[in-house]
């Protein structure tokens, strides 16, 4: 399947969304790249509760920039085990 890496995918919207769109066979339409603001019938019920940002979002964009965080303890063994993982599925991503 095809895979996106969200750093990408916020870099360059319309990039990785046109490849995702050839991957999948289906047309790009430049309507994927922004929307009205506000909760959506598909949400769920969680949404109000988890979704603050995304309900007020219009578009993609690219965080703020932040300090890395720093793992501990169990947390640290798992990005430990799980990079491995990742690093093989982001050979894969899609790229524009």
């Amino acid at each position: 399947p095809p895979v996106v890496d969200t750093a990408d995918l916020l870099a360059a919207p319309e990039t990785v969304l046109r490849a995702l769109c050839a991957a999948l066979g289906v047309s790009f339409s430049a309507r994927m790249l922004s929307w009205p603001a506000g909760p959506r019938a598909t949400d769920g019920v969680w949404a109000r509760h988890w979704y603050d940002r995304v309900i007020r979002s219009t578009g993609f964009e690219l965080p703020a920039e932040s300090a890395p965080r720093t793992l501990h303890g169990r947390l640290a063994e798992m990005e430990e085990l799980c990079r491995p993982m990742y690093q093989k599925l982001r050979e894969h991503r899609l790229r524009g």
